[in-house]
């Protein structure tokens, strides 16, 4: 199983996003979402949960911006 994380959770749950994934998005595999953390600044954790590492490739491109 192969799974980004954010916060210590699957991101898609993190997200709120388990009963309505964004669609695939073939061309370009960008996935906008939005990560409410709150009114207060903190760090956030990223991590690759990965129980079979002998087979990856490709990259995650995380960006992180502040919403007004």
């Amino acid at each position: 199983m192969f799974d980004l994380e954010i916060d210590g959770q699957r991101a898609i749950v993190s997200l709120g996003l388990q009963g309505s994934p964004p669609p695939f998005a073939r061309e370009d595999h960008l996935y906008p979402v939005i990560y409410d953390v709150g009114a207060d600044a903190r760090p956030i954790a990223f991590r690759i949960s990965d129980n079979t590492v002998n087979d990856n490739t490709g990259e995650f491109k995380i960006e992180v911006v502040q919403l007004e």
